[in-house]
């Protein structure tokens, strides 16, 4: 579980709608990661966006990535993430929030 605070709604509505035209668009989750924590203005979220693209790249699922900021991204979240990435449609779940 991670120490940082709580990032703010905002933040992740921005993640939550880049990731979804980015991953549509055939950028790689790692890339469109780096790409919206170079966009944010908030060193926590640069920070947190910093920590997941890493977690992908050594093999995590953004599930299990997702979970460790329970208080950030609740239990429906990181399911409906979760089930994306299992039935290889996640491209298509973030259009749910979108």
């Amino acid at each position: 579980m991670s120490i940082l605070p709580r990032v703010s709604f905002l933040d992740k509505l921005f993640m939550t709608r880049h990731l979804a035209v980015m991953l549509k668009a055939g950028i790689t989750l790692p890339e469109a990661l780096e790409i919206i924590g170079k966009q944010s203005h908030s060193r926590q979220f640069k920070r947190m966006m910093r920590e997941m693209e890493a977690d992908v790249r050594n093999g995590l699922s953004l599930k299990e990535v997702l979970g460790k900021w329970p208080a950030d991204f609740d239990s429906l979240y990181r399911s409906v993430v979760g089930i994306g990435e299992e039935s290889g449609t996640l491209k298509l779940i973030w259009n749910i929030w979108r």
